[in-house]
């Protein structure tokens, strides 16, 4: 089992801790701008890694409801890969082994936001291999050949050559959340259409995103009104927390549909603040 915790800044942290400056006591109240902290955690870089195992972990639901007999090890009994098997594995049977995943080359994508960015990962099986073989391409970069398994239901066993990685995943509500290296990434699921906008006159759905909360704390400033045109990147609300403050930016150029922190409120980490069209 997998203890997740709650969503804190230690990765911020941890980053002060380990800076020179901060070893030798130069600390001030310009410390986070001064040495760039505060564009670091707005561009945090995403690995690689935690995009292939979101996807592959997001998979594995399919994989058992269609069957994959190709996802066993040399030498093993066939099994396929599911998270909600006892033990992470459900053994593949005539009736299970049928559907699509047969076919060699047949892609499956996933898309991904993270900090206001669009990731998309595609999987294509290649049965022919002996193990359970994936040709796997992120953001349209240069194709990989990974192998990949999950266990006890939340970790994801990466293998790319004689590299393997160890990721923790779980699902929660519009997000898959990994934890690599200690550091914890939430990656949104792209939301379907509105249809009822999209009912109404013909038209095509505009994208709307609720930005929220990344911890618990308390709006000290909200920059924008409903119905203003912003830039991304623009900061539309401070929120403090920890004794630190934490900007929320916008992920696109858009429009503020509805505010629903005000300033002085203290929200709880998730809350949705403000939703952009």
């Amino acid at each position: 089992t997998a203890i997740y915790g709650v969503t804190t800044n230690i990765s911020l942290l941890h980053g002060i801790t380990e800076h020179p400056a901060f070893q030798e006591g130069l600390t001030h109240t310009g410390f986070l701008r001064q040495y760039g902290f505060e564009e670091t955690q707005r561009d945090q870089p995403l690995p690689q890694e935690v995009l292939l195992a979101a996807a592959c972990f997001d998979l594995a639901p399919e994989v058992e409801e269609k069957g994959h007999d190709g996802l066993t090890s040399k030498g093993a009994t066939a099994f396929a890969v599911s998270p909600l098997y006892p033990g992470g594995r459900m053994p593949i049977s005539p009736w299970t082994s049928g559907g699509p995943w047969h076919m060699v080359g047949e892609a499956r994508s996933f898309t991904y936001r993270y900090q206001g960015n669009e990731h998309r990962v595609a999987l294509s099986p290649l049965t022919s291999a002996r193990e359970a073989t994936w040709n796997a391409r992120v953001d349209g970069e240069a194709s990989l050949t990974i192998t990949f398994s999950i266990e006890q239901g939340c970790l994801v066993l990466l293998r790319r050559g004689v590299e393997q990685q160890c990721l923790y995943a779980q699902q929660e509500k519009g997000a898959t959340l990994v934890v690599y290296h200690g550091q914890s990434y939430r990656l949104a699921h792209r939301q379907p259409p509105d249809v009822g906008s999209t009912a109404l006159g013909g038209h095509v759905a505009q994208k709307r995103q609720a930005l929220i909360a990344p911890m618990a704390g308390t709006i000290v400033k909200v920059y924008v009104q409903e119905g203003e045109e912003v830039q991304a990147q623009q900061t539309l609300v401070i929120l403090t927390a920890m004794k630190m403050e934490h900007a929320v930016t916008a992920p696109y150029n858009g429009k503020i549909k509805r505010i629903y922190s005000r300033e002085g409120e203290s929200v709880k980490g998730g809350a949705v603040l403000l939703e952009m069209e």
